[in-house]
């Protein structure tokens, strides 16, 4: 998968923070990612604080896009004390948990007609005596997370790709609601093509339908982590990939192939025996890597392949597609630079065997 449309596309996103911006994520680069801010989404359908400061009195939340649980927390007491007096709302960057105070008055969760209180992360159904401060039941780091790409023109989507910094762990948990949208126009209530995808470790690794049409303009990435523990601000997103793929539909990469982590850091002894480490960011190399009785037509594309890529260019590449090796599409479908170019080595006629290697891009 070398054919990123996502770099040349518009890109309009939930949220962001300044220094991890969107563009970060067109980036090759893996030390650079987008981090979103926290995007809170109020509607008329939860925007309702029920409280009672002596009597009953409803709080209305302004509709609109909050970038992040600061800011929403500031309307949420702009609105407390709009209908009563003395509340205060924060929110936590250590616990993701808001937090309101009043002394004595009373947060009425019990009713819950177009309420705030699962959005903000009030799950109970007894009403709460605020002694002094009241935290939430759970941490709530945003409503939800989107990235829309603009691609310009109708373009086949066959593949989408997300993965996280080298060396650490992808941050969107396997539990999060991800989808990957289609459409010809910027309108998601919906979307032709809707298809769930699994966040792993080491990102998202999705290969779109082939039964389903996958020509649109428009791509939506969305995902939904609410309680997730690294909160708003610690999803990172790095290199993002949207498009199509070459295959090789007549050979595969033979047996025996070796997968490695490589760990580059440098280790010096001193003269009592105590190690000392430099340490380096591993990654994965794959070695050994052989086709065998390549077809004259297939050589002419993996050729054209390396032509347009060289050795420093890279590209996702999936081994095992279809899990014929393993139980996770992850293992085998990484974002590499060629380690070793392709070798042709002539076998008979218009037949050929190949040998390359691959290590994983930083």
């Amino acid at each position: 998968m070398s054919n990123n449309l996502q770099p040349s596309a518009t890109l309009t996103v939930s949220s962001e923070q300044t220094l991890y911006p969107k563009e970060n994520s067109s980036h090759s680069n893996r030390g650079k990612y987008w981090s979103p801010e926290g995007q809170f989404l109020i509607t008329t359908s939860n925007q309702k604080l029920y409280i009672n400061d002596g009597s009953n009195k409803t709080a209305t939340i302004t509709a609109a896009s909050y970038d992040s649980p600061d800011d929403l927390a500031d309307e949420i007491e702009t609105q407390l004390n709009a209908v009563s007096s003395g509340w205060v709302c924060t929110y936590s960057t250590t616990t993701y948990k808001f937090s309101i105070s009043h002394a004595g008055a009373t947060l009425k969760v019990s009713t819950t007609t177009d309420a705030i209180w699962d959005t903000i992360g009030f799950t109970g159904s007894i009403d709460i005596i605020v002694t002094i401060t009241e935290s939430a039941d759970t941490a709530r780091n945003h409503t939800d997370e989107w990235m829309v790409i603009d691609l310009g023109v109708e373009t086949e989507i066959q593949f989408f790709g997300l993965v996280g910094p080298m060396d650490e762990e992808f941050t969107i948990g396997s539990s999060a609601t991800a989808t990957i949208e289609l459409n010809n126009a910027d309108v998601w209530t919906a979307p032709p093509v809707s298809e769930s995808i699994t966040p792993t470790t080491n990102g998202i690794l999705h290969f779109l339908d082939e039964d389903t049409d996958t020509v649109y303009r428009y791509v939506r990435f969305k995902f939904i982590d609410r309680e997730n523990s690294v909160g708003s601000d610690g999803f990172k997103l790095g290199h993002m990939y949207v498009g199509g793929f070459v295959q090789l539909d007549d050979t595969n990469i033979a047996r025996g192939f070796t997968k490695a982590i490589q760990d580059p850091s440098n280790a010096s002894t001193s003269e009592s025996g105590h190690r000392y480490f430099d340490t380096r960011q591993k990654y994965w190399t794959f070695s050994q890597c052989a086709i065998q009785n390549m077809p004259d037509s297939e050589r002419l594309v993996l050729e054209q392949f390396f032509f347009d890529v060289g050795i420093s260019e890279p590209f996702f590449i999936s081994i095992d597609p279809e899990l014929n090796i393993s139980s996770d599409i992850s293992d085998y479908t990484k974002y590499v630079h060629f380690a070793r170019p392709p070798v042709f080595n002539h076998l008979f006629t218009t037949y050929y065997n190949v040998n390359f290697e691959l290590r994983e891009a930083v």
